[in-house]
C-alpha cells in the first residue's frame, strides 16, 4: 500500500516538476528532412543548429563529475564523486 502511495506521490512531483520547465524560446525546429541538406545564409552556420549545439556541450558540461577544471561553466556544479569507492579501499576517481 505504501508503495502505491510514494508511486502516486512521485508522479503529481513530476508532473507539478515538468510544468515548471519553460520551452526553448525560440523553439528548435530541424529542417525538413526530405528536402535535404541546406545551405546556410550569407556564409554562416545556421543559428538553430549553433544554438543545438551549444546547448548540447552544455549539458554535457551539466553532466561531468570527478575533479572539474577551473574552466567550469556550471555555476552549481561542483567536484563530486571523488570520494567513491574508498570505504571499500578501491580508488574509482580516476585521479
Amino acid at each position: 500500500m505504501w508503495v502505491r502511495t510514494l508511486l502516486t506521490t512521485l508522479q503529481v512531483f513530476v508532473s507539478l516538476v515538468t510544468a515548471q520547465i519553460a520551452l526553448p524560446n525560440p523553439p528548435f525546429l530541424p529542417p525538413n528532412a526530405s528536402a535535404g541538406a541546406q545551405a546556410s545564409f550569407g556564409g554562416y552556420p545556421n543559428s538553430q543548429w549553433t544554438t543545438l549545439l551549444g546547448n548540447l556541450l552544455y549539458f554535457y558540461e551539466e553532466q561531468r563529475s570527478g575533479v572539474l577544471p577551473s574552466s567550469n561553466r556550471v555555476p552549481w556544479r561542483n567536484d563530486s564523486l571523488i570520494y567513491d569507492g574508498w570505504n571499500h579501499g578501491i580508488d574509482l576517481s580516476g585521479i
